[in-house]
């Protein structure tokens, strides 16, 4: 199972949209 890296696309996820509403 690759339970840990769907975590960690998800946390990247959240980290991308984040720098997104920041930049904006």
């Amino acid at each position: 199972t690759n339970g840990s890296g769907n975590s960690k696309y998800l946390f990247i996820y959240v980290i991308k949209k984040s720098t997104i509403c920041n930049k904006r």
